[in-house]
């Protein structure tokens, strides 16, 4: 069940942005990971005031396995509130994805093509045609270029518009970012 380690997760996440001191603090979640990551971070968000400095500096969602439209109207305007940066991946070749919008019988927000999540304040990558592996979910760790841009992301502290494995795409008026077409897999 998702929705049990929400309310430890919260807990852990203001616990970590309130009483470590820590400087920097980014969060990375992949799949249905981002279900509790997401619902764990509204919920902080409810207990910040619009003047209150962000807790979080990059929020990382890879793969998303959650309703587009909620994330679109609920989760990215809480994710945008508690952090400075929030970049968003997402596959059209992701099998996982394709699955659980199947079941789910609603698009996902780490879908892409059609249905790829485009909203202010947040940074979406797509990254179809980079995953070497049999399901396509796997590219957030299994990918030279894709760890290259996770780098720019969270240590270089790099916007989409610096980053050297992007190239810039428009959907009507809104800016995207596509992955570089490069895909050598990282050998473990």
């Amino acid at each position: 069940n998702a929705d049990w380690p929400v309310p430890h997760l919260k807990d852990f996440l203001l616990a970590l942005a309130t009483d470590t001191g820590a400087e920097s603090i980014n969060v990375i979640a992949h799949s249905m990971g981002n279900r509790a990551m997401t619902a764990a971070i509204r919920q902080i968000s409810q207990q910040q005031t619009p003047i209150d400095p962000p807790l979080f500096d990059r929020i990382v969602l890879a793969a998303p396995d959650i309703d587009a439209d909620y994330f679109r109207r609920d989760a990215a305007p809480a994710l945008v509130q508690v952090a400075n940066h929030v970049t968003l991946y997402a596959s059209s070749q992701d099998q996982a994805l394709i699955a659980s919008r199947k079941v789910n019988g609603y698009p996902r927000a780490g879908d892409s093509g059609a249905d790829l999540v485009i909203v202010p304040g947040i940074e979406t990558v797509d990254v179809s045609g980079t995953d070497l592996s049999l399901l396509g979910h796997s590219y957030y760790g299994d990918n030279e270029v894709m760890l290259r841009d996770l780098y720019d992301v969270v240590r270089a502290r790099l916007p989409a518009t610096q980053r050297s494995s992007l190239v810039q795409r428009a959907a009507g008026s809104m800016t995207y970012w596509q992955l570089a077409q490069r895909t050598t897999a990282v050998n473990r």
